[in-house]
């Protein structure tokens, strides 16, 4: 059966509408539709998702010695960089009303604070529904850990969180919920430097995102 044949019977509804370039054209696309992939075709189209996902920049911050220190004139000693308690920083690239400052407890860490901002970066990730963002965080344990590197001595229970979705496996039980591509910003960038208004406290993070977090304990381990 020649190809003018079978494109013929497949749109006879509708061939009149067309001419038979057209119709042909149309009926190359279905086939290309519906060709089943080759993996490095898969692998192609999955790198063009993960280009297309937002970015988003987690990092966390302690107070540095210099707020502990004042002038013979009584005036404390600080740059823009430095925070007067622990605080959790997350910048979206391109979406900045998203930009929020999480306000912690003085008892955190220096490690501890980064695992939360990756931590709150992934629920803050759910609730605007994503379901593919490049993240990255300047401490290079963190990251490695999160992607299943180094193994989790501190901070487990919120690393079995992490990574859940932290390049987690394509699994067909996985294709509605959040994948997050993790990597380190490299000492000698910039970032993302972009002021907020939109402070936090942790329990103001939690309350806001409470549905955020449920969704997240749901995910399945990989």
């Amino acid at each position: 059966m020649n190809s003018r044949s079978v494109v013929s019977r497949c749109f006879s509804t509708i061939s009149a509408q067309f001419s038979e370039e057209e119709l042909q054209a149309i009926f190359e696309l279905k086939q290309k539709s519906e060709k089943k992939l080759t993996k490095g075709e898969q692998n192609v189209m999955k790198n063009r998702e993960w280009a297309r996902a937002p970015l988003v920049e987690v990092r966390g911050k302690l107070p540095t010695a210099s707020w502990n220190r004042t002038s013979k004139y009584g005036k404390r000693l600080s740059n823009s960089e430095d925070v007067e308690q622990p605080v959790v920083n997350i910048r979206w690239a391109e979406k900045p009303e998203r930009d929020v400052n999480i306000l912690l407890s003085d008892a955190e860490t220096l490690y501890s604070v980064e695992v939360k901002s990756v931590l709150y970066g992934i629920i803050q990730s759910i609730s605007f529904q994503e379901l593919k963002v490049r993240m990255r965080n300047p401490n290079t344990v963190v990251v490695k850990v999160a992607n299943d590197q180094y193994a989790a001595h501190k901070e487990a229970a919120r690393f079995s969180l992490i990574r859940r979705v932290v390049n987690g496996k394509e699994l067909k039980s996985q294709e509605n919920q959040l994948k997050v591509k993790l990597t380190r910003i490299d000492e000698n960038e910039k970032g993302i430097r972009r002021f907020t208004n939109e402070n936090l406290t942790e329990n103001e993070f939690f309350e806001k995102y409470e549905k955020s977090i449920t969704i997240l304990k749901n995910y399945k381990e990989v």
